[in-house]
């Protein structure tokens, strides 16, 4: 797929921007910078990316990938993804979502390889096979639930959910009408600037959600996104809509919370608060430990072992993980 014009002349100019003139050196000019970006899930680095060098990840690589995820999901009614950035968050993960009547389908950041520990009904699937990224971000494969899976239901990697709000969840999920979706909003932002400057929702938060397959191929076809740098998408209408995007927020959700504006997107909102006890994390939590860089290189799985036993963590919310 040719990258439009306009999209080519704005990634130009910040290509062949000095590096004295930037505090992101190589953000968008450094092969490895891109591939771990696009690893974060980013629709600018991917077409970055193509745009200066001789790569195999082209839109049809991207599509070829979904159809291997395709084929391992066939039959699955309710997966739930989980992704394993630390085999032991992951597995109690795994408990939560298997005892919330929903399928494990458990996919793992390169750096922490294949988790071993599984439950008996998990589906581990390597969404990275056909890619070869040095990183993945659970965001990479939300893209394209419309053509691997009915709906999928997903969470971040650090968080934990007593059983009777898993149980609200499952039930919120599986009655989603195909088409629409259901996500978390943002309301527990840390920095004092954006507390004043943010007084209006500038994404949704992908804390938790579930994404219906009509939802996912609207969400698509009309260019919005789950990933970050979502104006560069490839089905971006024109000209005149991507610079209309480029002015919004372009971090992970935030072209889920335009395609709900801009395009009457039906969304079921879940609150923060009502999962914020359990994400441990270090937007959440005032006595986390921050050990891992908080650029493209953000390890959350050394993060939360710097920080917590997921185990006895589990046995206070009342997760059974044995």
């Amino acid at each position: 797929m040719q990258i439009p014009q306009y999209m080519q002349a704005n990634l130009e100019k910040v290509i062949n921007q000095p590096e004295s003139d930037t505090n992101l050196p190589g953000m968008f000019s450094d092969k490895d910078r891109l591939l771990k970006r696009l690893g974060n899930a980013n629709w600018r680095a991917f077409q970055a990316l193509n745009m200066q060098f001789d790569t195999h990840l082209h839109w049809e690589t991207l599509l070829k990938a979904a159809d291997d995820w395709k084929a391992a999901l066939d039959g699955v009614e309710f997966p739930w993804l989980v992704w394993s950035v630390d085999e032991d968050w992951a597995y109690v993960q795994q408990k939560m979502v298997s005892d919330a009547g929903w399928t494990p389908v458990v996919g793992f950041d390169p750096r922490a390889g294949a988790p071993k520990k599984l439950t008996p009904d998990a589906i581990l699937i390597d969404f990275n096979k056909h890619l070869q990224l040095p990183i993945v971000y659970m965001h990479l494969p939300i893209d394209f639930i419309f053509h691997f899976a009915p709906r999928m239901a997903f969470f971040h990697s650090d968080l934990i959910i007593r059983p009777d709000k898993m149980r609200w969840l499952s039930e919120l999920f599986k009655d989603l009408p195909d088409g629409e979706i259901a996500m978390t909003n943002l309301t527990k932002i840390k920095n004092p600037f954006l507390q004043k400057l943010l007084v209006r929702p500038f994404k949704l938060f992908e804390l938790a959600g579930c994404i219906t397959r009509g939802a996912s191929q609207d969400i698509f076809d009309k260019g919005c996104s789950m990933w970050q740098g979502w104006a560069f998408h490839p089905n971006c209408p024109d000209e005149a809509e991507f610079n209309k995007r480029l002015k919004k927020h372009w971090d992970h959700g935030a072209g889920l919370l335009y395609w709900q504006k801009r395009y009457g997107g039906k969304v079921t909102i879940i609150q923060e608060h009502f999962l914020d006890e359990g994400h441990f994390s270090r937007t959440s939590k005032d006595n986390f430990k921050v050990i891992s860089d908080n650029n493209e290189n953000r390890n959350t799985g050394l993060d939360l072992r710097s920080n917590y036993n997921v185990y006895e963590l589990a046995q206070a919310f009342g997760i059974k993980s044995d």
